[in-house]
């Protein structure tokens, strides 16, 4: 019996759901999620640490029922708004999180907390972060209140391992608000808990909407973020996000995203629901209403904003209360401010919108259609629309100085903010595929993962969550996405490694992306990690200071930098999936096979293994025929060979899924570890004739 090795090295296909999986290239793969390719190498995806939430500082809180909370600046919330209060110094029992002393083995199991816990009998909590004790970590207990600073879990936890002191937190039940004035709202009944002291801050529970970058000043930029009714600034000397909304508040729901505009010297942005604001310094913002017909008629809003050639275009606009879905609106050559403020330098003009000869204008696309998304290729604005694309051109003309000419009249886009800008065309998200659209034409280009754009959710309003961005030093390409199985907001990551062309999928959840400019560099003695297992580009700036690093918002709140040096979401470990392609080199010659060895080349790490699942035929893929543990300590070595003996079964296909089973995940310490596959080797071997279901002999 001849043995044959299959190499499979060098990857390069990635994710392909077009093939069937006996006919894929060696190196395709029907499933690779929270796992990518790149470079030639198989790796697990990276994860990311939080930059910040989305706070408001506390000035008071009262000793009453029910409780108030007095915040510094107006904190945009509305009744019935979730809440958590961090870092409240006195009246410690209003904090999100209170640390854990002791957990005894008992039945029931006993908390002990190191300050006043301020639950009450019936509040359900979760544990985490516990050492020793870690079957209560991740799991939610109804507690019966023995104490100020005692409470029972409702569980035996004779059988546990034994509680290391002092680890842990209990993690409370958010606060549901009842907003009182837009700075104060209550919470709960706290007569019985310590006086405030000092010191504190709101988390407000809302989506992020939106990361936007404000320019300062050559390379310095600001990361702007939004929820649905304020604006937060970073503050890098803090690491705090600081409400700069001043006494404005957006209005939109979870559905309404922020575009934003730097351009003469003001920070712009709008929503498409509230006026379009701009912002020249500190917590000001100036709702921008110009005139745009001598007949009085003002633009409300629009959908996004640009700047083209020395003037301001505003797509798809709603003046005096109608909306203008094919609409491109301009500005004059010139300044764009109708009113005060106006940064130095720049003049008021009442007449820079106005449809007058010279000065502003409009002009409506001849389709019925409405704008969807836009974007720059090289000087010419695309403009995508619901079933078409078009491009704005220059005329040079003071009296008509935009013109509109198609380019595609079949495919179009359905997410606003799916576009993501190459030198060489724009990509968006439609219902009929991902596609780019240059100067002259829209084409597909997803045509190895065809179906993959039906993944997207179809409820309410799913295909506004679709956000994209690029990772320029990863050369990856995210969409965030709500799958089929969300309800509400985006549970999926779609990647494009936009060098190699090749397609991964991600289980994170995020509702927005955007870029934030690093302050801090890795210095090695701060490290956590050994020198052999960081794995970020040494010397490519992405450790270092000034360093672009994408960031993303969530539904809670939480801004995360993503983060190339971690192999976690925030601390917390993750498994993924490898499925390979179904293998039998012997298949035209109608003859089965048998898997003998599997020769693998992996990234060495300290303590780490992985799980290989063996599946044959046609069969459940989730039953294998047999699973491997393999060890991925490399002793001090960067890549280890293993060499892993293979069950030698019969069969008419083998196929191979490379995850973390379920004991793993749940492992803290391996669900962390780095994993980089270079090579896998098969050694394989013929098996007599093809035989499936009933043969007529």
């Amino acid at each position: 019996m001849t043995h044959q090795i299959i190499p499979i090295t060098n990857f390069k296909t990635g994710l392909n759901t077009y093939d069937q999986s006996e006919n894929l290239p060696d190196d395709g793969f029907p499933e690779l999620n929270n796992a990518h390719v790149f470079r030639g190498v198989i790796q697990k995806r990276k994860g990311y640490v939080l930059l910040g939430e989305l706070a408001v500082d506390i000035t008071d809180i009262t000793q009453a029922n029910p409780g108030v909370v007095t915040t510094n600046t107006e904190h945009g919330l509305t009744t019935g708004d979730q809440v958590n209060l961090v870092d409240v110094t006195g009246m410690v029992e209003v904090n999100f999180s209170t640390p854990i002393t002791a957990i005894t083995n008992a039945n029931p199991g006993a908390v002990t907390t190191s300050v006043n816990h301020g639950l009450t009998t019936g509040d359900v909590v979760t544990l985490e972060d516990v050492e020793g004790m870690t079957e209560v970590n991740n799991e939610s207990f109804t507690v019966t209140v023995t104490g100020v600073t005692t409470f029972t879990l409702g569980v035996n936890t004779t059988n546990f391992g034994v509680y290391i002191t002092p680890t842990g937190n209990v993690i409370k039940a958010p606060f549901t608000v009842t907003v009182l004035t837009t700075t104060t709202f209550e919470i709960v009944d706290t007569t019985s808990f310590t006086a405030y002291v000092s010191d504190g801050r709101v988390n407000i529970l809302l989506p992020v909407q939106g990361l936007l970058t404000r320019i300062i000043v050559g390379f310095l930029n600001d990361l702007i973020a939004f929820n649905t009714t304020q604006a937060f600034l970073f503050n890098t000397a803090t690491n705090l996000f600081d409400n700069i909304s001043g006494t404005t508040k957006w209005t939109g729901v979870e559905t309404d995203f922020f575009w934003g505009l730097n351009f003469q010297q003001s920070f712009w942005v709008t929503n498409n629901v509230d006026p379009i604001r701009y912002n020249i310094a500190a917590d000001v913002w100036t709702d921008f209403t110009p005139l745009v017909d001598p007949g009085g008629t003002t633009l409300d809003t629009a959908l996004m904003l640009f700047p083209y050639k020395n003037r301001m275009i505003a797509l798809l606009t709603t003046e005096s209360g109608s909306q203008f879905r094919q609409r491109a609106r301009f500005s004059q050559n010139g300044t764009v401010y109708v009113t005060a403020p106006v940064p130095t330098g720049f003049a008021i003009d009442v007449d820079a919108w106005n449809d007058i000869p010279g000065k502003g204008g409009a002009i409506d696309a001849p389709t019925e259609q409405s704008i969807i998304t836009a974007g720059f290729v090289r000087d010419v604005l695309v403009v995508i629309f619901e079933f078409s694309a078009w491009r704005l051109v220059y005329t040079g003309n003071e009296a008509l100085p935009f013109d509109w000419q198609r380019l595609h009249s079949q495919l179009g886009a359905q997410s606003t903010y799916s576009v993501v800008g190459f030198d060489d065309g724009i990509l968006s998200i439609g219902r009929a595929g991902i596609t780019i659209t240059d100067t002259n034409q829209q084409k597909r280009f997803d045509e190895i993962i065809p179906d993959q754009v039906y993944q997207i959710s179809t409820e309410g309003d799913a295909q506004k969550r679709v956000h994209g961005t690029r990772d320029f030093q990863r050369q990856l390409v995210y969409w965030t996405y709500p799958s089929p199985d969300s309800i509400t907001f985006p549970d999926k990551v779609l990647v494009y490694n936009y060098v190699e062309r090749n397609w991964a999928t991600y289980t994170q959840s995020f509702t927005t992306f955007g870029e934030f400019r690093r302050v801090d560099a890795l210095i090695w003695g701060a490290a956590d990690q050994e020198w052999q297992e960081e794995d970020s580009f040494w010397a490519s700036g992405d450790i270092g200071s000034g360093f672009i690093s994408v960031v993303a918002g969530d539904s809670q709140g939480n801004v995360f930098r993503l983060d190339p040096t971690f192999s976690s979401d925030d601390g917390t470990g993750y498994d993924f999936t490898i499925l390979t392609k179904k293998f039998n080199p012997w298949i035209d010659q109608a003859l089965q096979s048998k898997a003998i060895y599997m020769y693998l080349l992996i990234s060495g790490t300290s303590g780490g293994e992985i799980t290989i699942d063996h599946l044959i035929d046609e069969g459940n893929p989730e039953i294998p025929i047999a699973s491997y543990i393999v060890s991925t300590d490399g002793s001090g070595q960067e890549k280890v060979w293993r060499r892993i003996t293979l069950s030698g079964a019969t069969a008419q296909y083998h196929q191979f899924r490379f995850t973390l089973n379920a004991e793993q995940s749940a492992d803290p310490d391996l669900s962390v570890k780095d994993i980089e596959i270079y090579h896998i080797l098969l050694e394989m071997a013929p098996s007599g004739r093809l035989n499936y279901g009933i043969t007529n002999v």
